[in-house]
């Protein structure tokens, strides 16, 4: 099946802009030591530095929906450590699956704890429809290393269809983001693209 795949990434300068960076793999794959390493020249006046943010949107021959969300970030002083100490995500379960989450925490010493699965909570919103899940983190200190992802896929396209907007950039400075959307190219995406800031390089690929 031919896919279409536009990437969009936004970075800044690091030490770690080079072939081989452990912020390149996928999700949980890059060690211990590699994550701490990248993460020791971080500083912030937030308490936390975002190493890498990836936003990953692919839609099926259906036109459904999966979106993955990635993100890894350094624990700099106290102030980072409430922010960063809850994972969540919500979603519409008229149409979306439960989102699943995963996270893990690497202390200092290189220790790494897990996000247990058997602990994530689940509630309803205030107002309407929507649900939450949310998980804690716990044992995160000054010089932590939190690696977070969000998978959220649709059971059905929703009646009417749907827009997606993505908030690139977060209240703590992030240094490295990637932003994908693919398709089948039998869907004939659209592709536009407009007002995309300096340092922001996209890239179109058709692949089998």
């Amino acid at each position: 099946m031919r896919s279409l795949q536009v990437v969009v990434l936004v970075a800044a300068a690091t030490s770690w802009a080079h072939a081989g960076n452990p912020l390149d793999k996928p999700a949980f794959t890059a060690t211990p030591k590699e994550l701490l390493a990248a993460a020791k020249t971080a500083s912030s006046d937030t308490g936390a530095v975002v190493l890498r943010e990836d936003e990953d949107t692919s839609y099926d021959d259906h036109g459904r929906v999966t979106r993955r969300f990635r993100f890894v970030a350094a624990i700099t002083s106290q102030d980072g450590i409430e922010p960063w100490s809850t994972i969540w995500r919500q979603w519409a379960p008229w149409y979306e699956e439960r989102p699943t989450l995963r996270a893990r925490m690497i202390a200092p010493t290189g220790e790494v704890h897990e996000l247990d699965a058997s602990r994530i909570d689940e509630r309803s919103a205030k107002a309407g429809s929507l649900k939450y899940v949310s998980g804690a983190i716990n044992g995160l200190t000054a010089g932590s290393v939190v690696e977070y992802e969000m998978v959220a896929v649709d059971r059905e396209v929703p009646t009417g269809g749907r827009s997606i907007s993505l908030d690139i950039g977060n209240y703590a400075p992030t240094t490295s983001t990637h932003v994908t959307f693919s398709a089948p190219a039998a869907l004939h995406v659209h592709l536009v693209e407009r007002g995309l800031p300096a340092g922001v390089k996209a890239n179109h690929v058709v692949a089998q």
